[in-house]
């Protein structure tokens, strides 16, 4: 499984593909240079939740292919949790305002 540490952070795989501007492995590349995040990798797909996973070696969780996750050194590097969920949520909102084809323009927005 994948070991998760207490204050880690999970980028799901739809913020993973919106980073890269509809390509998980483009999203890979920007979140790993922006936030030092790392891909998790395992059966099922990005929303299955197919990967076993523990936090802190005792709680067990799922992760999903395709989603990745920030040590909790990087989340506070990066300015802490809230920060991670505001760039999530501008990339729901980069999504929302996307049409089939075009690029979202994620890459554009401004860092938080």
């Amino acid at each position: 499984g994948v070991p998760l540490k207490d204050g880690s952070f999970v980028f799901d795989a739809r913020t993973v593909s919106e980073a890269g501007n509809g390509s998980t492995r483009a999203g890979e590349k920007v979140l790993a240079a922006k936030f030092n995040a790392k891909p998790i990798r395992g059966a099922g797909d990005g929303v299955s939740d197919s990967v076993k996973a523990n936090i802190g070696g005792m709680q067990e969780a799922r992760v999903a292919d395709g989603e990745m996750y920030v040590d909790p050194q990087d989340v506070k590097r990066a300015g802490g949790s809230k920060k991670l969920y505001d760039f999530m949520r501008q990339a729901e909102q980069a999504r929302k305002k996307a049409k089939r084809g075009q690029n979202t323009g994620l890459a554009a927005l401004q860092p938080a």
